[in-house]
């Protein structure tokens, strides 16, 4: 039970009154993943077509109001539980997602890749859609940790989310140039960008993740005291950082080819998804 100040007079926040307001949070995040499925639905069609047609633009704007509900299911969660909506699964699939699309809107509308749009729907469809079929969204309060341990977390989040843009630009990658190889172009030919602009992307997204990274893990080791270093979790992040930080410095130092480096960018971000959750069951502090 949480007491707060309102007007002279206290009111009791408690557990049920949570978990009301999260059922009634969730419909925006319900609606937002209703949003990204149909985008997918609707690239699949889109790409298939036998010319480029302007459906990116309807596919952008569907996917900035999905980004808007998310936006609003975190700000009234955050309101909720007093604390940045990363306490449970539920909240951080939903976190990843709406950092997916972030980045999306800053990297596709720098780099003007509109397919990336196809891409991430269907990728923020899933992640929602395994947060809100998954573990049940129970109420959390978490004791105040302060605004700085808070972006450590948040910072890592939005380099995860970073790092699986580059993926799926890797993707993107690897399909262009089996078409060129195999000089047997698809409809989705039309819609690829420069092959070579894709690897001047790449490094940079990867480059913005691990600076990114970097923040949040020195952050997170220097704010909280050392009776609470999470090994577990400090050593995994470790091995991660590690990685991109090799990748980075390959691809702006030894040129590697596009397509290893592609290979390593999407198998990189498999291994943060896949065992991220192994990593929070044996995690001391960092458990949800």
């Amino acid at each position: 039970m949480q007491r707060e100040k309102n007007g002279g007079t206290y009111l009791e926040k408690t557990d049920l009154w949570i978990a009301m307001n999260m059922s009634q949070e969730r419909i925006w995040l319900i609606l937002a993943t209703v949003l990204e499925f149909f985008v997918s639905l609707y690239g699949f069609f889109i790409l298939g077509a036998k010319k480029r047609t302007g459906g990116d633009k309807l596919s952008f704007i569907l996917l900035f109001v999905a980004f808007f509900l998310e936006t609003l299911f975190l700000y009234l969660r955050g309101i909720s539980i007093n604390h940045c909506p990363i306490t449970n699964f539920l909240e951080t699939l939903a976190f990843l997602s709406w950092a997916f699309l972030l980045i999306y809107f800053i990297i596709g509308s720098t780099y003007r890749i509109s397919i990336l749009g196809f891409f991430t729907a269907p990728t923020t469809f899933l992640i929602n859609l395994i947060g809100l079929s998954g573990r049940p969204d129970t109420p959390k309060l978490m004791p105040k940790l302060g605004w700085m341990l808070e972006m450590h977390a948040a910072f890592s989040i939005l380099a995860y989310a970073i790092f699986g843009i580059a993926a799926l630009a890797a993707v993107i990658y690897l399909m262009e140039d089996k078409e060129l190889k195999t000089h047997k172009l698809s409809s989705l030919f039309f819609w690829f960008p420069p092959i070579g602009d894709l690897f001047f992307i790449q490094k940079r997204i990867l480059l913005m993740g691990l600076v990114l990274l970097t923040a949040g893990l020195v952050g997170g080791i220097l704010i909280s005291p050392k009776s609470s270093w999470d090994w577990v979790k400090i050593s995994w992040s470790i091995g991660i950082w590690l990685f991109y930080l090799y990748l980075v410095c390959c691809s702006f130092l030894f040129h590697p080819g596009m397509k290893r480096l592609s290979i390593l960018s999407i198998g990189g971000f498999l291994f943060i998804f896949l065992t991220f959750w192994g990593i929070n069951y044996f995690s001391q502090f960092h458990r949800f």
